[in-house]
């Protein structure tokens, strides 16, 4: 969420949704957020798997979110 509050200048998408946010909050008080918190404890082996980054692209695939301009 801090890259969609305060976007870097060469980051499209975090701009796109910064502007996305604001144009919500000026019409509606409130913006339901859902996140899934990551406390590291997931890991095959050795590895420590990201089950946020892994499910990205099912959740977008599947829920087709008009922000995301992923083609």
């Amino acid at each position: 969420m801090y890259g969609y509050e305060r976007p870097g200048s060469t980051q499209l998408t975090n701009l796109r949704n910064h502007a996305n946010l604001k144009e919500l909050l000026a019409q509606t008080n409130a913006v339901e957020i859902f996140a899934l918190p990551d406390h590291g404890l997931l890991q095959y082996g050795p590895f420590k798997i990201n089950l946020a980054a892994g499910l990205e692209e099912s959740l977008i695939k599947t829920f087709k979110p008009i922000w995301n301009n992923r083609q």
